[in-house]
């Protein structure tokens, strides 16, 4: 529920796109995100203005907001080239207004982190094998819980329920595992392949996930299986979208020619006997996302040598293959990881700027059609990247870490 005040004028801002610029990126592996609330599409530009800039000693790895803004989780990594600067690991949690409650050195690095939507809930895990339930808002650290397991945890808010997916290749037989809000473990879902991806729908109730050899399965909010299916190559990336019959979309590498393909499954809706066509999209993608509030349409997002870029694809009622409607390409060095995602400001693409002249990070705001409606610098450090980013939703608030340690807040005031 967004709340009330200024924040009211969210609701007719986009769940557009942050596109941001980050470490080099991974040749493969296995990767699995949380989705972000969906808005509509802005016509007009946001007006976000600078609330707050911190410099932490350490570099950032792990940058979480809950969904009201109350709470601000930071891991943080030593960073012994800084004169000055930290010595050890750090987990960190910062106020709505950049003030630090509490830091503490974590008993073991952390590996993946989520928060509560209000703030009350973050659930840890480390590399020791652990994963740890804390209380971000608390005055002073406190653990809640601690139980041993090896996963990527995702927060189901209104089910209070913690969705821990295995991206670890220690047990490549568990695909995930589900634990309530005081760490007890509820099950356990095992597979015969390796689980690569996964991805949870934006009302929380749905999730897929890819394995091995093009395997995709959809499961309930009871964590049933509904369907499953098998794309002719390994899957790269995928959504799925809300509502009672969720779609998935699939992005995937064709085994010999190794071309890229992607489309839209509709396992539960009415398809009329038409099976989905894969057609190649027009540049190599990395990422995809349903647009908000939408079975039908799609973002693609890549990065190449010297360029990144977002593309917008539709399925057309009576058609089985996906066809762009528009590409927005960005000039931009593409010497840091693509990490797309969708926020609740506007379309956002977010990287360092030409090579010629300074190079310090900034944002693109794009609107519904990828026209470009302005851009603002982020700061830090000249040759910093923007390393990671989280939108608190319900409270307007846009958090984004570089990697030389800065983190900054920004908030949108109605565009009128």
């Amino acid at each position: 529920m967004v709340k009330q005040g200024w924040r009211v004028v969210l609701s007719a801002l986009a769940a557009g796109v942050i596109f941001t610029a980050t470490t080099p990126l991974a040749a493969s592996g296995k990767s699995a995100r949380a989705p972000r609330p969906a808005r509509a599409i802005a016509s007009e530009a946001p007006k976000p203005r600078k609330l707050w800039t911190r410099k932490l000693a350490g570099l950032i790895t792990d940058l979480d907001v809950s969904r009201d803004g109350s709470a601000i989780l930071i891991s943080s990594a030593p960073n012994r080239e800084l004169a000055g600067g930290s010595r050890s690991y750090l987990l960190q949690s910062f106020d709505a207004r950049g003030r630090m409650r509490w830091q503490k050195e974590p008993d073991s690095p952390i590996k993946a982190q989520a928060v509560s939507a209000d703030g009350s809930l973050a659930v840890l895990a480390a590399y020791d094998g652990r994963l740890r339930a804390i209380a971000p808002r608390a005055r002073a650290y406190r653990e809640l819980w601690s139980v041993e397991a090896s996963c990527r945890p995702f927060l189901l808010n209104a089910a209070r329920k913690i969705l821990c997916f295995n991206d670890d290749d220690q047990d490549p037989a568990l695909a995930f595992q589900v634990f309530d809000w005081e760490g007890r473990k509820l099950l356990s879902y095992s597979v015969a392949r390796d689980a690569l991806e996964f991805a949870l729908s934006g009302d929380e109730k749905s999730f897929a996930v890819a394995l091995t050899g093009g395997l995709v399965i959809l499961f309930d909010s009871g964590f049933r299986p509904l369907w499953q299916g098998k794309l002719g190559g390994e899957i790269s990336a995928l959504d799925v979208s809300s509502g009672a019959q969720p779609r998935v979309a699939v992005l995937f590498n064709e085994p010999k020619s190794f071309r890229q393909k992607w489309l839209i499954l509709d396992p539960l809706g009415d398809s009329r006997g038409r099976e989905p066509e894969p057609r190649s999209p027009s540049a190599r993608l990395n990422r995809l996302r349903f647009e908000p509030d939408s079975r039908d349409s799609v973002l693609g997002f890549g990065v190449g040598a010297e360029e990144q870029f977002v593309i917008s694809a539709s399925l057309a009622p009576e058609e089985r293959a996906l066809r762009e409607s528009w590409r927005k390409t960005e000039p931009r060095s593409a010497d840091c990881q693509l990490l797309a995602e969708l926020t609740g400001i506007g379309a956002v693409l977010g990287s360092e700027p030409l090579a010629e002249g300074p190079r310090h990070p900034g944002v693109v705001f794009l609107d519904g059609r990828g026209r470009t409606l302005g851009m603002l610098p982020v700061g830090g450090e000249e040759g910093a990247c923007l390393y990671a980013h989280s939108f608190a939703s319900d409270a307007g608030m846009l958090a984004m870490a570089l990697d030389d340690g800065t983190f900054s807040a920004f908030g949108l005031q109605d565009p009128r």
